[in-house]
């Protein structure tokens, strides 16, 4: 048999063999799971609140044609330069639209973020004063956070699973003093922790790429957009199990113990994920008051 084979074999009687991992992976698959469940309901319902906004548009529109239709022309007022059948004048009530595009083929990934950005364009035949004066003032920075989806699984969660999975890879072995034995067989080691970290890689991307799956084909059908969009999804998922896969393997093969390892590991995740955004938000220039915008315009 083949050493790679022996390795893979042996890394995978390990793997199963501690319950920790076993439980990981189960509350990730869930997690990963319930996501683009929730963003697959999400997306749907969103979808179906613009088609009956599309309808009700449709008939408002309907009726507005019909309403110039039936109006004289009034020779009195057209000669004022005033013509009832105009559409400042007709639409001045019912003359403002919101407009949106449909929701793309990924959009069951990203779900959360409709809270946070606005997702249509107010239409109107009003001047640019009253338009401005009409619109919502909310703080951005006091609205939700987003609903749960699998943006927010692959970029906190994913990295966490990762770290739990492999802060010990190698570490564990050298603690038990095992690891001695096993570097002395010629390529053993090397195998080992390879072996191990393609392991984990290949698990964590299997559940999150079907729970991708589930979003996006389960949304968009198996049209060609829909595929463009997992296959973007995959590949960042991938890049970020292997960026943090990697940083673990690194550590690893330092002469840290594993405790040490695990607090150095989830001290990088807070210092990327969170110290870091938040520096840069900090230090970035502030964005201009719409109070500000809105008395200028007037």
């Amino acid at each position: 048999m083949p050493m790679n084979m022996t390795h893979s074999r042996a890394e995978w009687l390990r793997f199963r063999r501690d319950r920790a991992n076993l439980l990981i992976l189960a509350l990730f698959a869930l997690l990963a799971l319930g996501a683009a469940l929730n963003g697959l309901v999400e997306v749907r319902q969103r979808a179906e609140v613009q088609q009956q906004a599309t309808l009700n548009t449709e008939q408002r529109l309907a009726g507005m044609r019909q309403e110039v239709q039936s109006i004289a022309p009034d020779r009195g007022l057209q000669a004022q330069g005033i013509d009832p059948a105009s559409p400042a004048k007709l639409a001045n009530s019912d003359g403002t639209f919101q407009v949106a595009l449909p929701p793309a083929a990924g959009a069951a990934l990203a779900q959360g973020v409709t809270v946070i950005l606005p997702q249509s364009i107010e239409v109107s035949t009003r001047s640019r004063h009253t338009q401005a004066a009409n619109q919502n003032l909310a703080n951005p920075a006091k609205l939700g956070a987003g609903s749960f989806d699998l943006a927010f699984v692959v970029t906190i969660l994913l990295p966490l699973a990762a770290i739990a999975l492999a802060w010990r890879v190698q570490a564990y072995d050298r603690e038990l003093g095992t690891w001695r034995l096993i570097s002395a067989v010629p390529g053993a080691a090397r195998g080992l922790v390879v072996s191990s970290l393609l392991l984990r890689l290949t698990l964590l991307c299997l559940i999150a790429w079907l729970a991708g799956a589930v979003a996006v084909f389960g949304h968009a059908g198996l049209g060609i957009q829909a595929w463009v969009a997992w296959g973007s999804y995959a590949a960042v998922v991938l890049l970020t199990a292997l960026l943090w896969l990697g940083l673990a393997a690194l550590l690893n093969a330092s002469a840290l113990p594993s405790s040490t390892l695990a607090l150095g590991l989830v001290g990088l995740w807070l210092l990327a994920l969170f110290v870091l955004p938040a520096a840069i938000d900090a230090t970035a220039p502030t964005a201009p008051s719409r109070l500000l915008n809105i008395a200028e315009l007037r």
